[in-house]
C-alpha cells in the first residue's frame, strides 16, 4: 500500500472507553485504552498531509509501533482510508465520490468514461442536462449511450408504460452492439419517481410505491423544481456504481428514498483483541525519517462547496434578501435562486450559506440580523445532512437556537450519535448547489411555514421537512411574559357535555393525524417515536420524548382495545409530561423564602414534608426545609379561595432545577392534565390527586377496605381483562378506597394464586378515581391487567437487590421499584389488612354499595362537575391549587394543560425516603392502628 489519507467525510473521534470510527463502511465504538485517543491525534495530521502505513512506524519502540499498525488496521478496516493518487480536484465529483464510493478512482474513471443521454419532453430534460454538465458529466445523444434518462409523464387511467423509451427496445440496432441501462423517471399528478434502474439485468418498479391524491399539492409543486438535481444525483449514482436498485420518491413537500437496497453491506469489522502498551519516550509516529522525507499530500478540501482553494467572504446583496457566507459558489447559487421572486418580500431576510460555520457562529448571525430588524435562515452542515431553516424573525418564539437544542436532545447529549451528527461534513457535487438554492427560495415562499426546517442527505438526496417547536426558555429567542398573580388568576366557564355522564367536554377525542403532525418528528420531537405494541392483551403505545438539556427520556404510554386510540393516550399523555416539566408560558421572576413570602404563599408543610429520619439518611438527594430556605415561587389558583398563591416552582413543575432555588420537595407529574378545555384539566388532574390520596391513605394507616365485586354487566373490556387475568393464575380484588373527599376511588389487587413460584409477581395494584364509580374500577383493572400480562416481557432488577429492598425499605429509590419489590412472594403478608374485608365473606355488590353516585355529581355542565369536586376536597381540608401549563402546542392543539396541588391530601411520591406522610388527614387515619408500618407503597 502507498502513501494513504483520510477519507472526505470520515470521523475518528476519542470517546469515553474507545474511540470512534465512522468512515464508508460502517460506524462503530471501538473499546480500548486512553492511549489510543492520545495516538489518533498525534496521527491525524499526518494522514491529512498523506503517510505511508509502510514507514510510518520507522524509529518506533515495539510498543508504539504495534500501536500504530492497529489503529492503522482499524481505520483501513472502516474504510477511513483513501489512496493519496485519488485525485481529489481537477474533477467537480472527485472530491464528492472520494466520500460515498468505496473505490473513488475506479468511480471517478467510470463517471469520466460515460456518455448520458436524457429524453423525454418538457423542459426537465435540457436542465437535467445542464445540472449534469456542470458536473463534469457527458451527455449526448441516444448513440452509444451508457445510459439513457427517459422523463415521462403519466396521468390517471391511462395504460402505464413500460420502464425503457420504447427506442432502447424496438430498435436496439441504434444502439450499437450492446443496449443501455434506462434510468425511467415517471411524472404523475401524485408525486414523481425517480427510478430504479431498469434494462441491462436490473428490475423495473413493478407498481408505484404509494397510491392516493397527493396530500400536500403546493409541496409537491415545490419539490418538482428540485427534479433536475435529484436525476442528476441519481444518474451519477448509476453511473459511478453506487446505484442499489432504490429509487427515489418526489411527494408531497418530502423526497424518499424507496425500495429495498440490492447491493452488499460488506461485513462490520470486529474489535481487534490486542494489548495496546502505553506510549514510551519513542518519536511521534510518523516523525520517523522515512515521514519526514514522503512529500506532502494536500488536504482534502473543507470547502464543500466544491470550491478550490481558500474559502473567503461572499456577500450577495438582492434587496430583501441578503445572502452571506464563506462558500462562494454556494452563495452566489442560492443568490441568484432567491432573487427570481419566490421569496417573502414583508420582511427583509438574512440567508446564512455557511456549511461550516459552527452553530455557535450562526447564532451570532441571527442576533445581528435580528438587531437590524431582520429575519435570518441558516443553511449548515450537519456531519452528512445539510440543514435549511428555521426562519426565525425578531421577536418571534423560534429559531436556530431551538432546533439545535431539539436535535442534540434526540440524539442524546454527549452520545456517540451526537459526534457522527456533527462530524465532518461530506464534500457537496455540484448539482446540490442548485438545489439548496431552490430549498432556501422554498423557505422563503410567502406559503411556507417559519417553524420548517428542511434536511438534505448529501448521501442519498432524501429531503425530510421538519416542524420546529419552539422551546419557551430559548436563551437566543425565548421571550416569556413575568408571571404573575393576574395571569395565574382562572375564570371557571360554563361548558356543556355532550352527555351528563360524558365528563368530558367534546363528544370525540383529539385526532390522531393531527396529533402526529404537530407532535412527532424523528429527528427533532418533541416525540421522536409512537411505538407499538401488538403483542399484549390489548393495543398498547408509547410516545418517546426527549428532554432538552438532560440525558434520558420522558414516555407517554396508551392502553386501549385498538392501535388509534392507544396511540391517541400515549400523545396525550406525552404533552402533559411536556407541559409539566418546566414553565411553557410565563417566566418565573420570584424567589425567597416562605417566611418572606408568607403573605402570599402557601406553606410547604400543607404539602407535606419529608421525614426528619429520612432528611437524615446519607441517601437522601433533596435539600432539608426550612421557613428560610430560599426557592423559586410561581402563582397558582386556589379555586376553593378564588386568589391566586404561590406554591414552590418545583412542586409545580417536576422537570425545574434552577441555580439557587432549592429543591426539597419530590414531585413527579402526578396530578397533571390535559383536556378539550381548561376546566375539563382541571377536572382529571384533580381526579388523579384524589385517587393518589385515596391509595395512600388506606396504604400508610393500615385502613381495610371494602371488597366489592365486579359487576356482572360490565362492560366487554373490564370483563376480558378480569378473565384475562383469571387466566394468568392471579384472583383480581376490588377495594374501595374512597376517602373523605367522597369520590368513588377503587383499588384493583391481583394476588397470585401460585405463591410458590418465583417467576412470576406476587402481587399487581393500580387505582381509579371518577365520578363514576364504574370507570373508577375500569381504570384500575386495565392497569392490572396490562401490567399482569407484560410482566414476564419486562425486566426486573435482580433477585438479590430486590432481597436487599425487602429488608431494608430505604433502598427503594426509583419509581419502578415499588412495583418490582412486591412480585417477591415474601411481601404477600403486608396486604393482609387490605383483604381481611373479602375474607370475612362475599363481596359487596358494586352497584348497591356506590348508589346514589349520579345524584350527587351527574349534571349537564363539566364545570358544575368540576365545582362540586372542588367543595368536597375543601370541605376535606384539601383544596385545589392549579397552575395552569398550557402552552403554545397545546394552544395549537386545542387543549388545556393543568397541575393540581392539594394541601392537606398524601402526595403520591416515588422512593421511600421522599415520602411526605407527616400531614394531620393521614395522622388522623392512622390512630385507628398506630402499629402500621408505613412501608413503601405498591403504586405502579
Amino acid at each position: 500500500m502507498g502513501e494513504v489519507t483520510l477519507r472526505p467525510g470520515s470521523l475518528v473521534r476519542a470517546v469515553e472507553g474507545g474511540l470512534l470510527v465512522s468512515g464508508w463502511r460502517s460506524s462503530s465504538v471501538v473499546t480500548c485504552p486512553p492511549v489510543v485517543g492520545e495516538l489518533w491525534r498525534r496521527l491525524e495530521p499526518l494522514l491529512r498531509r498523506g503517510l505511508d502505513p509502510g514507514t510510518a512506524t520507522l524509529g518506533l519502540s515495539d510498543g508504539t509501533a504495534k500501536a500504530v499498525r492497529w489503529l492503522l488496521g482499524l481505520l483501513a478496516d472502516h474504510d477511513v482510508l483513501i489512496d493519496v493518487r485519488v485525485p481529489l480536484g481537477g474533477h467537480p465529483l472527485a472530491a464528492c465520490l472520494a466520500g460515498l464510493a468505496q473505490n473513488p478512482a475506479d468511480a471517478l474513471d467510470a463517471v469520466s468514461r460515460s456518455t448520458v443521454t436524457v429524453a423525454g419532453d418538457g423542459d426537465v430534460p435540457p436542465a437535467v442536462r445542464a445540472a449534469l454538465t456542470t458536473s463534469g458529466v457527458s451527455t449526448g445523444d441516444d448513440v452509444g449511450a451508457d445510459l439513457v434518462v427517459w422523463i415521462r409523464t403519466e396521468n390517471p387511467g391511462e395504460h402505464r408504460k413500460p420502464p425503457v423509451p420504447p427506442w432502447t427496445w424496438a430498435s436496439p440496432q441504434r444502439l450499437g452492439p450492446s443496449r443501455p441501462a434506462v434510468l425511467p423517471v415517471t411524472i404523475r399528478p401524485d408525486g414523481v419517481l425517480i427510478g430504479p434502474l431498469a434494462g441491462a439485468g436490473h428490475p423495473a418498479a413493478a407498481h408505484w410505491p404509494t397510491e392516493g391524491a397527493d396530500d400536500d399539492p403546493a409541496g409537491s409543486a415545490r419539490a418538482r423544481r428540485l427534479l433536475p438535481f435529484l436525476v442528476a444525483h441519481e444518474v451519477v449514482r448509476t453511473v459511478s456504481g453506487l446505484a442499489d436498485g432504490t429509487a427515489l420518491l418526489l411527494r408531497g413537500a418530502g423526497v424518499h428514498r424507496v425500495g429495498v437496497p440490492t447491493g452488499p453491506d460488506g461485513p462490520r469489522p470486529r474489535p481487534p483483541a490486542v494489548q495496546i502498551g502505553p506510549l514510551d519516550g519513542a518519536p511521534a509516529p510518523g516523525t520517523g525519517p522515512a515521514a519526514r522525507a514522503a512529500s506532502a499530500h494536500p488536504p482534502v478540501n473543507d470547502d464543500t462547496t466544491g470550491n478550490t482553494g481558500p474559502p473567503g467572504p461572499s456577500d450577495a446583496d438582492d434587496g430583501p434578501v441578503r445572502v452571506i457566507g464563506n462558500n462562494g459558489r454556494l452563495v452566489r447559487a442560492v443568490a441568484i435562486i432567491a432573487s427570481t421572486g419566490r421569496r417573502r418580500t414583508d420582511q427583509p431576510i438574512v440567508v446564512g450559506v455557511a456549511t461550516d460555520w459552527p452553530v455557535a457562529r450562526h447564532l451570532a448571525e441571527q442576533r445581528a440580523a435580528h438587531a437590524t430588524g431582520r429575519a435570518y435562515l441558516p443553511v449548515r452542515a450537519r456531519g452528512t445532512a445539510i440543514e435549511i431553516g428555521p426562519l426565525s424573525s425578531p421577536g418571534v418564539s423560534g429559531c436556530l437556537q431551538c432546533a439545535d437544542t431539539r436535535h442534540q436532545a434526540v440524539l442524546g447529549a454527549g452520545s456517540a450519535a451526537t459526534l457522527l451528527a456533527d462530524g465532518r461534513p461530506l464534500p457537496l457535487p455540484p448539482y446540490w448547489r442548485g438545489l439548496i438554492g431552490e430549498l432556501v427560495a422554498g423557505q422563503l415562499a410567502d406559503d411556507a411555514d417559519p417553524r420548517t426546517t428542511s434536511v438534505l442527505s448529501v448521501r442519498d438526496g432524501s429531503i425530510s421537512r421538519h416542524l420546529i417547536r419552539a422551546l419557551p426558555d430559548c436563551p437566543a429567542c425565548g421571550a416569556l411574559p413575568p408571571d404573575s398573580a393576574s395571569a395565574a388568576t382562572i375564570a371557571l366557564r360554563p361548558r356543556r357535555q355532550p352527555a351528563p355522564d360524558r365528563f368530558r367536554a367534546r363528544p370525540e377525542p383529539p385526532d390522531l393525524a393531527m396529533l402526529r403532525a404537530e407532535l412527532v418528528d424523528f429527528r427533532y420531537g418533541p416525540v421522536t417515536h409512537v411505538h407499538v405494541d401488538r403483542q399484549g392483551p390489548l393495543a398498547l403505545s408509547a410516545a418517546e420524548l426527549p428532554v432538552p438539556g438532560r440525558s434520558g427520556r420522558l414516555g407517554g404510554y396508551g392502553r386501549a382495545a385498538d392501535q388509534p386510540t392507544a396511540q391517541v393516550l400515549a400523545l396525550l399523555e406525552a404533552v402533559e409530561r411536556e407541559a409539566g416539566r418546566c414553565p411553557q408560558t410565563r417566566r418565573t421572576t420570584t424567589l425567597g423564602s416562605y417566611r418572606e413570602l408568607a403573605a402570599d404563599a402557601v406553606d410547604p408543610a400543607r404539602l407535606g414534608l419529608p421525614e426528619p429520619d429520612a432528611v437524615r439518611h446519607p441517601g437522601y438527594r433533596l435539600a432539608p426545609f426550612t421557613p428560610d430556605t430560599v426557592t423559586s415561587w410561581v402563582w397558582a389558583y386556589d379555586l376553593a379561595g378564588d386568589r391566586p398563591v404561590l406554591v414552590p416552582e418545583h412542586a409545580a413543575y417536576y422537570g425545574v432545577d434552577r441555580a439557587g432555588a432549592a429543591r426539597f420537595l419530590y414531585e413527579s407529574s402526578s396530578g397533571c392534565a390535559v383536556g378539550g378545555c381548561l376546566e375539563e384539566a382541571i377536572l382529571y388532574a384533580c381526579l388523579e390527586t384524589i385517587e393518589r390520596d385515596a391509595f395512600l391513605l388506606t396504604w400508610y394507616a393500615g385502613r381495610t377496605p371494602p371488597a366489592l365485586a365486579l359487576p356482572p354487566d360490565v362492560d366487554p373490556l373490564t370483563r376480558y381483562l378480569a378473565d384475562r387475568i383469571a387466566a394468568e393464575g392471579y384472583t383480581l380484588h376490588l377495594l374501595d378506597v374512597t376517602s373523605d373527599i367522597g369520590i368513588p376511588a377503587v383499588w384493583a389487587l391481583a394476588v397470585t394464586d401460585h405463591p410458590d413460584r418465583t417467576d412470576r409477581g406476587a402481587t399487581f395494584s393500580a387505582a381509579g378515581a371518577h365520578p363514576d364509580p364504574r370507570r373508577a374500577a375500569a381504570a384500575a383493572v386495565l392497569e392490572v391487567g396490562v401490567n399482569v400480562a407484560v410482566a414476564p416481557k419486562v425486566a426486573r432488577p435482580p433477585r438479590d437487590r430486590l432481597l436487599a429492598m425487602l429488608a431494608d425499605p430505604d433502598l427503594v429509590r426509583e419509581l419502578g421499584d415499588h412495583a418490582a419489590l412486591y412480585l417477591l412472594p415474601q411481601t404477600l403478608s403486608r396486604f393482609d389488612f387490605t383483604l381481611r374485608d373479602a375474607a370475612a365473606g362475599p363481596a359487596r355488590p358494586f352497584d348497591e354499595h356506590f348508589a346514589g353516585w349520579r345524584d350527587r355529581w351527574l349534571h349537564p355542565d363539566l364545570t358544575e362537575v368540576l365545582r362540586r369536586v372542588v367543595d368536597a376536597m375543601a370541605s376535606a381540608g384539601t383544596p385545589p391549587l392549579v397552575v395552569d401549563q398550557t402552552g403554545a402546542a397545546e394552544r395549537r392543539l386545542d387543549l388545556a394543560a393543568v397541575k393540581v396541588l392539594a394541601p392537606g391530601a398524601v402526595p403520591m411520591t416515588f422512593g421511600h425516603l421522599n415520602r411526605r406522610v407527616d400531614l394531620p388527614r393521614l395522622r388522623q387515619a392512622r390512630l385507628a392502628a398506630p402499629d402500621h408500618l408505613i412501608l413503601p407503597h405498591p403504586f405502579p
